[in-house]
C-alpha cells in the first residue's frame, strides 16, 4: 500500500496502512498488484470513521 497524501508517498504493508491512517481518514491510498500500482479505498484496510461517542463504535 502506498499513500498519495503522507510525506514523501510511504509504502506500508496492509496491517500498517490500516493503522497509520486510522486518525487520516481522507487519505487517497493505493495498492500494488504485482505490475503497478492501482488506486484504492481504506475501507477496502477497514479504516473506519466513527462520529461521536469520541470515535467509538455505537
Amino acid at each position: 500500500w502506498c499513500c498519495l497524501d503522507c510525506l514523501a508517498g510511504r509504502a506500508f504493508c496492509s496491517h500498517c496502512c490500516h493503522k497509520e491512517h486510522l486518525r487520516h481518514p481522507l487519505h487517497r491510498v493505493e495498492f500494488w498488484n504485482g505490475t503497478h500500482f492501482i488506486s484504492a479505498w481504506l475501507r477496502e484496510l477497514h479504516v473506519r470513521l466513527y462520529l461521536g461517542h469520541e470515535g467509538l463504535q455505537c
